[in-house]
């Protein structure tokens, strides 16, 4: 997988082309891509796909934000989290739509946890992504993890490691904000399903 980018009007064939890091987990692929280089307040075209035999997905666009912005909208979402479509994120989508609709210029959406209702369910990672389409492919989507990132379902525990792990599989966040824990371990965290946090 690999992402094709350039500025407007100019994707071609030959454009810049970013080779995605893929990690296979419960049996899917999850890429993760960066592009560097981007500049200040240029709206840009890619497309996501397989560049060797060249099949790409459609073009998308997004805009780098100027250099010297000082005011600005954004889109705040807290505790979207639902179980699925047609209990709550079809809600979602529909308020995501009027958001968009009352801030058109909106720089980017921040969304502060519980995104879906148990982190280890493949599902709701599904319809909460099926809820953004169309919206993610074009407006910056930063998500923190919540303590829903990291619950599961049934009695048993998984894995401390596979809590949060779809969290982190989905989203290209930087990983610079460990040491703001200072000497604070998992062990120091009293419930088992926020140790993944």
């Amino acid at each position: 997988m690999a992402i094709q980018y350039a500025k407007k009007g100019e994707l071609t064939a030959s454009s810049a082309i970013v080779k995605a890091n893929g990690t296979l987990y419960n049996e899917r692929i999850y890429y993760k891509a960066d592009l560097t280089g981007l500049e200040a307040g240029t709206t840009y075209e890619y497309r996501i796909g397989i560049a060797k035999d060249d099949k790409w997905s459609k073009t998308y666009t997004f805009t780098t934000e100027a250099e010297d912005v000082t005011d600005f909208s954004f889109i705040g979402v807290t505790d979207p989290q639902s179980t699925s479509w047609s209990s709550g994120f079809n809600l979602y989508n529909q308020t995501l739509g009027k958001a968009l609709a009352d801030a058109p210029d909106a720089a980017f959406m921040a969304v502060l946890g519980d995104l879906i209702s148990r982190g280890t369910n493949t599902k709701e990672w599904d319809d909460y992504f099926k809820a953004t389409k169309g919206i993610t492919e074009r407006l910056p989507h930063m998500a923190a993890a919540g303590n829903h990132e990291v619950y599961y379902e049934g009695d048993e525990a998984p894995a401390t490691e596979m809590l949060g792990k779809l969290f982190s599989l989905q989203f290209n966040n930087p990983d610079n904000g460990k040491g703001a824990l200072g000497s604070l371990t998992a062990d120091d965290v009293e419930h088992v399903h926020n140790k993944g946090l």
